[in-house]
């Protein structure tokens, strides 16, 4: 049996105290700490334990993987599996592998991860976004826009579809009674670049 035990210790010169979490196993009979690592330094937010003991957790603000035996030895530990995700929260157990999923992967989808059992490597089970995000792409097309035609660039510029690493953006005013279509750019994700509605080549990242 095994649970979190919340500690405060304070940094230098300052008085915030910092969180740490311990991983902690306890005698379920009367309760007497048996082991405890302090290797985890996570906020906990799911967990499972395998047949032999070892101990698997994730933490929404990091590690993204932990595991620890059924003596309190760290097996491995795995701070982040991407830059762009974010976000671990659920843990499961396949036959050769552990299933990590984060809440985002950088561009508001959920991604999961395969951890492998024996040597740890890992892969994403689901592709991971890569390149300029929404946000960014939106910016960046009214900014083209605004350079490409000299006029002020539409009040609503919205991802319309995905398509992989192919975006659709679509670029209208609202007036209430119609809407007027100013332009669609359908670009890459990774570079920027793509079409316009007439099918001219355009470049997102150029001003």
């Amino acid at each position: 049996m095994y649970m979190e035990w919340l500690t405060l210790r304070r940094t230098a010169g300052s008085t915030a105290p910092r969180i740490f979490r311990k991983v902690v196993a306890l005698n379920l009979a009367n309760g007497n700490k048996i082991w405890e690592n302090d290797d985890f330094q996570g906020a906990g937010s799911a967990s499972i334990i395998d047949e032999d003991g070892t101990i698997y957790l994730c933490g929404y603000y990091g590690p993204d993987f932990f595991a620890v035996d059924c003596n309190g030895k760290t097996i491995n530990r795995i701070m982040q599996f991407d830059s762009l995700a974010f976000g671990a929260y659920e843990i499961g157990l396949n036959e050769d592998a552990i299933d990590v999923t984060l809440y985002d992967d950088g561009n508001g989808r959920s991604v999961t991860f395969e951890v492998n059992k024996q040597d740890f490597s890992y892969s994403a089970k689901d592709e991971i976004a890569t390149g300029y995000t929404n946000d960014q792409l939106c910016e960046m097309a009214r900014v083209y826009y605004e350079a490409v035609t000299g006029s002020k660039a539409p009040e609503n510029v919205v991802v319309d579809s995905e398509n992989g690493n192919q975006i659709s953006i679509w670029l209208y005013q609202d007036f209430g009674d119609h809407v007027a279509t100013m332009d669609w750019y359908t670009v890459d994700r990774t570079t920027g670049r793509g079409t316009n509605t007439k099918g001219d080549i355009i470049d997102l990242t150029v001003e």
